[in-house]
């Protein structure tokens, strides 16, 4: 048996042992695999944090010192579905980004093999609230100008007009096993509100089309502080969707708690020249973080067994934050519109 044969044999042996788990750190006969399918072109350093459910990510460094990144699959047994959508994804980002040359960065495939991915190494920290609160105001302004013409940019080049109301497909748990986790912590009125919510989340209206990226989690935004520019990464939930899949609730918690970068990203990307009429309602993006934060709070907290008033304890001015910072836009946005008439 030659050399390759072998490692190969003693990697899906130590693969096959690490199924349903993160493969953190990479075994010296891992090591010894990975480098041989990459021609020992890269030193393979620590596992980066961007590691998720179904894939782990390695530092790459080649020769000359410039970074990359090792993509491979946790779960060997399904290594080929996971090439299959490593491909989608990759097919989708370069759709969704097109001539797209500007100050955002996505990074770009290196080379794909047979149960791995290498790519670009995107510098840069997630992008928090932390983060977030550390720029100054003038970069948080061109930020969000820069990232609203990003979007407008792919949602222009993908736009293929009305189709489907938003995606209310939901898997485990649904909303209405979270409103009846709930139901006996609220009191009426917020039973109330928050029926009212979901009706209008839920509610079959005809939206724009685009191809959406829809994950703009803090996870998938790296920013460089030496550089001062946003990475975006991960293109794996980029697909056919309403344009507001692009705010989608499982991204509540990544505009950050003023919400002031999601609500200029609104204003700007509405201002934006459009050959195709697609206008941003502020409101179905209030509605859509308000349901993240209902299934946020009800998932965690049905999950990990706690009890509802325990969770409305934190749900409640989690929502009121919300409910603020869009109540002061839409003033501000009357206001304006009163002293331009």
């Amino acid at each position: 048996m030659n050399k390759s044969c072998h490692l190969a044999d003693t990697l899906q042996a130590l693969k096959s042992s690490k199924v349903g788990g993160n493969k953190n750190p990479l075994s010296p006969q891992e090591q010894a695999y990975y480098s041989e399918q990459l021609s020992n072109l890269y030193q393979i350093g620590s596992q980066l944090g961007r590691s998720g459910e179904d894939t782990s990510a390695y530092l790459l460094t080649d020769k000359s010192g410039k970074k990359f990144v090792l993509k491979i699959p946790n779960d060997p047994l399904k290594t080929q579905g996971w090439l299959k959508q490593q491909q989608l994804a990759i097919k989708n980002r370069d759709t969704y980004v097109g001539d797209y040359n500007g100050p955002i960065c996505v990074p770009k495939t290196i080379k794909i093999g047979r149960d791995f991915v290498v790519e670009e190494f995107a510098a840069g920290t997630e992008f928090s609230e932390k983060v977030y609160d550390s720029l100054s105001g003038q970069q948080k302004k061109k930020l969000a100008q820069d990232f609203a013409t990003f979007l407008n940019h792919s949602h222009q080049r993908t736009f293929s007009g009305n189709g489907p109301a938003f995606n209310t497909t939901w898997k485990s748990p649904t909303f209405d096993e979270i409103f009846n986790y709930f139901a006996e912590a609220m009191t009426p009125t917020e039973q109330k509100v928050a029926k009212n919510y979901q009706n209008h989340f839920m509610k079959p209206t005809q939206e724009p089309q685009v191809l959406a990226f829809s994950d703009y989690r803090f996870q998938n935004m790296l920013w460089d502080s030496e550089t001062q520019k946003l990475s975006i990464i991960d293109f794996g939930c980029t697909d056919k969707k309403s344009v507001y899949a692009e705010f989608t609730p499982f991204a509540a918690s990544s505009y950050h708690s003023s919400y002031q970068f999601l609500l200029d990203v609104i204003q700007y990307y509405n201002k934006l020249p459009k050959k195709h009429p697609i206008h941003i309602d502020p409101r179905q993006v209030e509605t859509n973080h308000i349901m993240g934060i209902y299934h946020e709070f009800g998932r965690c907290g049905i999950k990990r067994s706690f009890s509802p008033e325990q969770q409305m304890h934190w749900l409640r001015p989690t929502r009121r934050s919300v409910n603020r910072a869009f109540k002061n836009f839409y003033n501000t946005q009357q206001r304006n519109s009163n002293e331009n008439t």
